[in-house]
C-alpha cells in the first residue's frame, strides 16, 4: 500500500525563508509519518514563475504534483495544506480536488491551523513561548485575511489571547478584517509603549517586507507615528515546533477521518 501526504502552500518567493516556514513543516511531517511519501506544491503561479525564473527553484503546481503521485503508484493520499483559515485559498483547494477523487483509493484533506477551539488554545501557547510575550508591551499579531465568514477567525484569535491572560495583543489583518485602522483606532486607547508587529502568517514573505515594515505606509511607521517605539518580527509561524506539531496533527485527524 503506497502512501503519501502533499503539503499544498500558496507559496513564497522569498528562498531564504522557503525552506525555514514551509519546509519545516515538511520536514517536520517528515519525522512523523516515516511510512508515507511527502510531497509539495504551490498554488501561487506568480511565486512558481518568479522562483524558477531567479533561482531556478522548480515547484510543482497542484496538478503537476497529482500526476506525479499518480505515476509513483501513490494510493492513499492525505492533502495536507499550511493555510491558516478556512478562506478563499482553502475552498478552492478543496473544490479542485473534487475533480481528482477517482485518481486515488483515498483521497482525505486536511485543515487549516485553525479549526477547532483547541486549535486556537494551542496556537496561543506556541506564540507565547516562542516570541517570549511579557504583558507589559503591545502585541499586534498581523494576519493575511481573507473575505466572508472566515475573516472571524481572527477576532476568534485576540480573544483567545485575551481569555488567557495577554489583553495586550491585538490582532489586525493585511486583507481583511480587522484592519490596520481598526488596530490603530484599539492603540489609541491605550498610552505608548514597547509594541512589536509579530505576522501571524506561516511565510515571513511579502507582506511582512512591505506591508508591516515597509515605507510611510507601513504598519511600522503608522504605529511609531503614533508614539509606539515599534518593531517588526520577520519570522513566520511556519518556524515554530508548536506550529509545526499542529499541522501534524490534523494530517494525523484526516488520516483517521
Amino acid at each position: 500500500m503506497k502512501k503519501a501526504i502533499l503539503v499544498v502552500s500558496f507559496g513564497t518567493s522569498y528562498k531564504e525563508n522557503l525552506e525555514r516556514t514551509i519546509g519545516g513543516i515538511e520536514n517536520y511531517l517528515r519525522g512523523e509519518f516515516k511510512n508515507y511519501r511527502l510531497y509539495r506544491a504551490f498554488t501561487s503561479q506568480r511565486i512558481i514563475r518568479k522562483l524558477w525564473e531567479e533561482n531556478q527553484i522548480a515547484i510543482p503546481t497542484l496538478e503537476e504534483a497529482i500526476t506525479q503521485m499518480r505515476e509513483d503508484g501513490m494510493e492513499h493520499i492525505v492533502v495536507q495544506p499550511t493555510y491558516v483559515v478556512h478562506g478563499l485559498e482553502y475552498e478552492r483547494l478543496k473544490s479542485a480536488l473534487e475533480g481528482y477523487r477517482d485518481f486515488f483509493q483515498t483521497l482525505k484533506l486536511g485543515e487549516p491551523l485553525l479549526n477547532q477551539v483547541e486549535d486556537y488554545k494551542a496556537c496561543v501557547h506556541s506564540v507565547i513561548e516562542d516570541w517570549q510575550m511579557n504583558k507589559e508591551e503591545v502585541i499586534v499579531l498581523a494576519g493575511h485575511g481573507t473575505q466572508g465568514h472566515a475573516q472571524a477567525a481572527y477576532t476568534m484569535l485576540e480573544y483567545a489571547f485575551h481569555s488567557m491572560g495577554y489583553s495586550n495583543v491585538l490582532v489586525g489583518t493585511v486583507e481583511g478584517y480587522p484592519s490596520v485602522s481598526d488596530v490603530m483606532q484599539k492603540l489609541g486607547m491605550l498610552e505608548p509603549r514597547p509594541l512589536r508587529i509579530i505576522p501571524f502568517m506561516i511565510v515571513s514573505g511579502e507582506h511582512v517586507h512591505h506591508d508591516l515594515a515597509g515605507d510611510e505606509h507601513s504598519w511600522l511607521v503608522r504605529f511609531q507615528n503614533m508614539g509606539f517605539p515599534s518593531r517588526v518580527v520577520k519570522k513566520g509561524l511556519g518556524e515554530l515546533k508548536g506550529i509545526q506539531r499542529l499541522f501534524a496533527e490534523h494530517v494525523r485527524e484526516a488520516m483517521e477521518s
